[in-house]
Formats: structure tokens, C-alpha cells, sequence
């Protein structure tokens, strides 16, 4: 497929006759930025160049996503705010139709209740036969000789002392691994994993519970997930290729992540950390005391300021740079500045060495700028006073400008 280009007024010069570039040069830049101005966002250009990445339900813009509902979920109950996270698991939505899972999901989007209990009646329905429906309870356990003289027996768990009576023993095999299953009856207790289960008190060589997972419990909650984000369980011991989807996440405030790098010495349990909010970086420390070589702890520091006014400047300021104060015969103070009110214009300005006017784009002039303001365009070390500002894309110099095309003040 051929490339898009986002932009296409940097070729509108090229269309036009020889006798235009000769004779008409004002009026092709008069097109060229009329094109300009319909690829600047919200303007027709600036959609149509940009249609294919609408067609990514992360890229595409609001207007659009009630196309993406009334595709993959017509008729859906989900608030729009959510769309975007609903359409892309749309196919899981689906596919949990009629399940459990699949109805909570919809009282947890719709109506924001995500404690909901399911009622089968058919759990508690008389049936006509006199047959008996049960629920088959039954032990994953390790491979032992004496796992198949457990029929007809009572089994005991080492640990958790959960008694049930065997009554039937199968192998299976998944994905290579064999293990025996005990199906119980009778059950008192429950069992856990790594139980030795034995029927007569002795310990050697029976199988233990290995068990399947079932639940998952998070000691250390983590961040950056979302709802049906699928994560790896995994396991330092036996288990492999455990899965388990997010089902629901909470948002926390107030808590510290950190990475302990030097532990110090001389604490004790009843010590009280203190967290340092604002730290300083010292260099060349001294003292007029010749006794005293360093702070102490919780002393009080102060940092002189001064406030510097300046009504033009050949330069950006930014945080950080060292100024220098000085008169006709030497430096008389230096500096750091920690905060300034010098400020960048929005969008972008236009101009060129036969004219003081400026033109701008996207722009704000006669509501960030005023007359007498020093402006400075961006790459260029010359600064230029405004002289008056018509309205928020015009505005005219006290001298002709530099010849610069779209750049930052």
C-alpha cells in the first residue's frame, strides 16, 4: 500500500506553472498556507490525511468510537465512557455469553455492582428421576505404589488431618505429567497441598497432594494493569503454565514504592523512618568555624534569592542556567535560576526580511502578547519588539523581521 504522507502542503509550490514561481510568488504562498491551515487539527485535511489510523480503536478520535459500538456491540448496555476498553474485549464479552462470568460482566459495566451472587435453580430443582446428581470430589496426588490400595479406605492428610473415604483411583496425563486421582466421598476437612496422605499413619513412600489451581491469592499487589489483562502464574516448584485473567483492579494513593539501596547501620526495631522530601546536592562546603566540617541532622537551611527583572534578552532562560550579574569593571554576582516567567507563544509564526509583519498559526497573539513585548523566534539570536498585535494570527514588528516559516516564539 503506498504511503500517506500526514502532510501535503510543503507540495502545493510544486503544482503550479513557472510563470506563477516568476510572477506570483505571494500567491503561492498565499495557497501554501491555506493548506497549511486545512491539515492543522480539527480541519478537514487534517482528518482525511489521518483516516487510516482511525481505524485503531486506541488512535481513532471520539466521534468515531459509536461506529466502533454499533459494529462489534450493537444494542450492548455498556457506557460510552467505557467503550473503547469494551470494544477491544469484545470477543471475550461474547464469548462469555450465558455464563457466569459472562453475567456478572455485564452487572459490573452496566450497573457497577461487582458483588453479585448467581442462582441456578436447577441446583435445587426435584427431579423426576430417582437417580442422584453429585458433584465428584476428588485429590490430585504424586505417583506411589500404594496409591491403588486406598479403594474402600479412609485416607488421612499429614498436615491438614482432613479425613475422606477413597472410592475409586485413576491416572491421568497432562501434557507429559502423570499423576493418580483419588475420588472421595465422606469428606471432613479440607486437604492442602503437600499433604501425605496414608490410611494407617505411616508416613513412607505414600503420594502427596499435588493438587490443580484453583484460587490465587496476592500478597503483593503490583501496577499498570487492567481489567482482562491475561498474566503467567508462575511457580518455583512443580506447577507450569498457569494462567489467570484480571478480574477486577483497584486504585491506591499514598503508597511508596522503593528499592532499599544502602541499609546504614545502627537502627533498632523501635527507630522511626523519617522520608526526606526535598533533597539538596552539595559541593566546595565550608565553614568559618574551623570545628564544624558538616550539617547536622535536622538543621535549618537557608538559600538566598534574588528576583531579576530584564525587559529584552538575546536569549531562551531555562531552569537551571547560571546567570551572571556584572558592571564595567567585573562580575559582581552569580546564580542559578530556579523559576522564571519567560514563556514560550503557542503555535508557530511566520515572517520574512521584507516586512514587519508576523503571521501565525495556531496561535494566540492578542491574548499572550502586547505592545512593546520583546519576542525571540526560535534558532534565530535577534530579538524583536512587537509593535502592534491586530488580532491573535496578525501582529506587526517596530523593524522588519527574520526570514523564518512556521517557527516557535
Amino acid at each position: 500500500m503506498k504511503q500517506i504522507e500526514d502532510s501535503i502542503s510543503f507540495l502545493v509550490q510544486d503544482h503550479f506553472p513557472q510563470f506563477y514561481k516568476e510572477e506570483g510568488e505571494t500567491f503561492i504562498e498565499f495557497v501554501k498556507e491555506y493548506y497549511k491551515w486545512l491539515e492543522s487539527s480539527n480541519n478537514t485535511l487534517f482528518y482525511s490525511r489521518n483516516l487510516l489510523e482511525y481505524r485503531d480503536i486506541d488512535s481513532t478520535v471520539d466521534s468515531f468510537l459509536v461506529h466502533f459500538k454499533n459494529k462489534y456491540l450493537a444494542e450492548a448496555p455498556v457506557f460510552y465512557d467505557k467503550t473503547r476498553s469494551n470494544v477491544k474485549h469484545a470477543l471475550d464479552f461474547y464469548r462469555s455469553k450465558g455464563t457466569e462470568r459472562g453475567t456478572k460482566l455485564v452487572f459490573r459495566e452496566v450497573w457497577g455492582l461487582s458483588d453479585v451472587d448467581i442462582y441456578f435453580p436447577g441446583r435445587d430443582i426435584i427431579r423426576a428421576s430417582d437417580g442422584e446428581w453429585y458433584v465428584p470430589v476428588y485429590l490430585e496426588v504424586s505417583l506411589s505404589d500404594k496409591t491403588k490400595t486406598f479403594v474402600g479406605k479412609q485416607i488421612t492428610g499429614s498436615a491438614s488431618q482432613a479425613t475422606a473415604f477413597v472410592e475409586g483411583v485413576g491416572r491421568r496425563s497432562i501434557k507429559g505429567k502423570h499423576f493418580d486421582v483419588l475420588f472421595l466421598t465422606n469428606k471432613n476437612g479440607n486437604f492442602q497441598l503437600d499433604d501425605i496422605i496414608t490410611v494407617d499413619g505411616n508416613l513412607a513412600e505414600c503420594p502427596v497432594v499435588i493438587g490443580s489451581l484453583t484460587d490465587i491469592q496476592i500478597d503483593s499487589s503490583g501496577r499498570n494493569f487492567t481489567v482482562g489483562d491475561v498474566v503467567d502464574v508462575v511457580s518455583a516448584r512443580l506447577g507450569k503454565q498457569g494462567k489467570a485473567r484480571i478480574d477486577s483492579i483497584t486504585d491506591s494513593t499514598g503508597k511508596v514504592t522503593f528499592t532499599l539501596v544502602d541499609g546504614g547501620s545502627g537502627y533498632r526495631l523501635t527507630t522511626t523512618p523519617v522520608i526526606a522530601e526535598k533533597t539538596i546536592l552539595l559541593r566546595n562546603k565550608t565553614s568559618s568555624d574551623p570545628y564544624i566540617s558538616d550539617f547536622i541532622i535536622d538543621e535549618i537551611v537557608i538559600q538566598p534569592q534574588a528576583n531579576i527583572v530584564f525587559y529584552s534578552s538575546n536569549n531562551y532562560f531555562a531552569v537551571g542556567d547560571l546567570v551572571t550579574g556584572s558592571n564595567s569593571t567585573a562580575d559582581v554576582a552569580t546564580g542559578r535560576i530556579l523559576g522564571k516567567t519567560q514563556k514560550q507563544v503557542t503555535g508557530t509564526a511566520t515572517s520574512n526580511t521584507s516586512s514587519n509583519v508576523v503571521i501565525g498559526t495556531g496561535t494566540s497573539f492578542s491574548t499572550e502578547l502586547a505592545t512593546g513585548d520583546y519576542i525571540r523566534f526560535q534558532s534565530c539570536t535577534s530579538v524583536y519588539q512587537v509593535s502592534t498585535t491586530t488580532n491573535a494570527t496578525y501582529l506587526t514588528l517596530t523593524t522588519t523581521g527574520p526570514n523564518v516559516t512556521a517557527m516557535h516564539l
